[in-house]
């Protein structure tokens, strides 16, 4: 997304504050990110812990 910010002068008085940009999409991508590797580790660590053949195809069965 790109933001333009127009600042206009008034009689050679020029606006040095500039409006706050929105981070509300930035903090919720990071969330989602966040939430995707906590799902990514405990996806790892359950199929690391898969020892017989048994297991695997239950876990399969399980993700289907």
């Amino acid at each position: 997304m790109i933001v333009l910010l127009l600042c206009s002068s008034s009689k050679g008085q020029e606006s040095s504050k500039l409006a706050p940009l929105n981070r509300t999409p930035r903090m919720v991508q990071d969330w989602i990110v966040d939430q995707v590797r906590i799902a990514e580790k405990r996806g790892n660590a359950r199929r690391e812990a898969l020892k017989t053949q048994a297991e695997a195809e239950a876990y399969v069965q399980s993700v289907q």
